[in-house]
């Protein structure tokens, strides 16, 4: 008889990843279900969601497929093991990559992958100094919206990635003459008046450690033009962000920003 198939409530990342870990080489289906009520009790967007569930499943050699509602207020994902090393989409390629450089895989999940993706991280891993680059990213915010920019597909690092405009410190650059430098180069504005919010480490595609200084950027002068990225533009849903501490940064801006007078 067929194996039974089995559902699963999403209530964390942690427990999904735990579920996996425990069963991903004895089960053969399980259909995630997530809840709408947690967006509303924990702020857990369906976007969210679907990214935390997808990343943790290529780390154990899974694939999503087929999506079902259940109900009014449910939405399930089937998940299987992946049963070859083709048909990557170039999304999940990104999101895989970054996982193997953030030491997230697994053996299920490496076991999967097309050998030369393999070869060339260790081998690019092999001749590449761990130090840590400092980089400055400045958070625009209009209200609810924020600026994100729309990285090009022949990007070295995070190709196509949605994400908050910024860039390296120069040597001898302090944080804020970086921050300054890299707002006129990628926007052309002129920063008035910025705060440090947060400082996270992130490992780029391209292999490089990081360590993010997000300011926020309360005032500035100049109308915003793209002048790197594929483009720009006003964000209303910041879970579309590509990178997970570019969504915490955003967050504790707006928990500490004034409600709008109505």
């Amino acid at each position: 008889m067929p194996a039974k198939i089995q559902r699963l409530d999403f209530s964390s990342r942690r427990k999904w990843r735990a579920w996996l870990a425990k069963n991903h080489r004895l089960d053969r289906d399980v259909w995630l279900v997530y809840d709408k009520m947690l967006f509303q009790t924990r702020a857990i967007s369906y976007r969210d969601f679907l990214g935390d569930a997808v990343e943790e499943a290529i780390c154990y050699g899974w694939i999503d497929s087929r999506v079902k509602r259940i109900g009014k207020s449910r939405l399930a994902i089937r998940f299987t093991p992946r049963r070859s090393t083709g048909n990557w989409s170039k999304y999940n390629r990104v999101r895989a990559l970054m996982l193997l450089h953030n030491g997230k895989m697994t053996k299920a999940g490496i076991d999967v992958l097309p050998a030369e993706w393999a070869t060339k991280i260790v081998d690019r891993g092999q001749g590449q100094s761990r130090k840590v680059a400092d980089v400055v990213d400045g958070i625009l915010m209009d209200g609810k919206r924020l600026l994100v920019e729309k990285r090009r597909d022949d990007d070295d690092a995070d190709p196509g990635f949605t994400e908050i405009p910024g860039g390296h410190v120069d040597k001898d650059e302090t944080l804020e003459d970086a921050l300054r430098r890299e707002m006129r180069e990628e926007l052309e504005i002129d920063i008035e008046k910025a705060k440090l919010v947060q400082r996270s480490l992130y490992t780029a595609t391209n292999g490089e450690r990081q360590k993010i200084h997000y300011f926020h950027v309360e005032r500035w002068n100049g109308r915003i033009v793209s002048k790197e990225a594929e483009r720009v533009y006003w964000e209303s849903d910041f879970s579309n962000l590509s990178i997970i501490p570019d969504r915490r940064a955003v967050r504790r801006i707006l928990r500490v920003q004034p409600k709008d007078d109505k």
